[in-house]
């Protein structure tokens, strides 16, 4: 499998009994992931593709900006598009990285728990001595958290 951000990040595969599961492509590694966090990333990558498009179309992009090795886009004029778009992608991702990074101990500790441990929430609370709602409550309080970050 080709490490390629731009069509591979993503990805939804059934498991055994035919339920969907939700996958990052990280270095060529599968780290699944819950299906709001799945949700977040892709529409938020989506959502940066158009409007890279409408600005492309209405010639808004700067030949000045750079890219990841620190070169002008300029040098690139007549390079295949999907390299621009792979920059896009790279800054997505570091987004919500910075974004999770950004969470508090316990809200890193709970979203981490959740999607990388595959902790259940009624897990999670019996763990904590609470109640499933809260952690539930508490999981889209993140989550909400991390869209509003990535809108910024």
């Amino acid at each position: 499998m080709k490490n390629d951000y731009q069509k591979n990040y993503f990805w939804i595969c059934p498991d055994e009994f035919g339920n969907k599961k939700y996958y990052f492509n990280i270095k060529g590694n599968l780290v699944e992931v819950s299906k709001e966090v799945f949700n977040v990333c892709y529409n938020s990558y989506k959502k940066q593709l158009r409007d890279q498009k409408k600005d492309i179309n209405a010639n808004l992009i700067s030949l000045d900006d750079v890219n990841k090795d620190g070169m002008e886009i300029s040098n690139f004029v007549g390079v295949d598009p999907d390299y621009i778009s792979d920059m896009y992608m790279e800054n997505q991702i570091a987004l919500v990285m910075k974004c999770i990074s950004e969470l508090n101990n316990k809200d890193r500790d709970l979203i981490t728990n959740l999607l990388i441990k595959e902790k259940t929430e009624r897990e999670i609370a019996q763990f904590l001595n609470t109640s499933q709602p809260s952690i539930h409550k508490r999981k889209k309080a993140i989550l909400r958290k991390i869209r509003k970050n990535i809108k910024k």
